[in-house]
């Protein structure tokens, strides 16, 4: 039902606001073979849906890509990871370290493809 409902907010989404594109990190390193599992069929989705929203392009970045945009490492820590955003937002609570990648992965998509409006 996860996926189902992915394909459903991903078409929620798009109603309410049209997408051009959707940037993500991408599943090609995890420790967990159901975490691998879960990412993979996420990102199958994420491309079916694509494929019948044309004119919308998908950005996946890997994990090192984001942390090395954000903070010169590839291997930086979720510690690190969180001052390269508090840095690049300061007027922005960073709630986590996953807010923290979001931010990051939000300026390296912005970096890689140009700000839209």
């Amino acid at each position: 039902m996860k996926l189902v409902r992915l394909y459903s907010k991903l078409n929620d989404i798009h109603k309410a606001i049209p997408l051009s594109l959707i940037s993500f990190e991408a599943a090609r390193n995890a420790k967990n073979a159901n975490t691998v599992r879960a990412l993979s069929e996420m990102q199958g989705i994420l491309k079916l849906w694509v494929e019948k929203h044309k004119g919308v392009e998908l950005a996946p970045f890997s994990a090192g890509q984001i942390k090395k945009h954000a903070t010169g490492s590839g291997s930086a820590s979720k510690d690190d990871m969180i001052a390269a955003a508090t840095k690049n937002h300061p007027d922005v609570e960073i709630i986590d370290d996953n807010h923290a990648d979001a931010l990051c992965l939000l300026d390296l998509t912005i970096d890689w493809y140009g700000e839209k409006d």
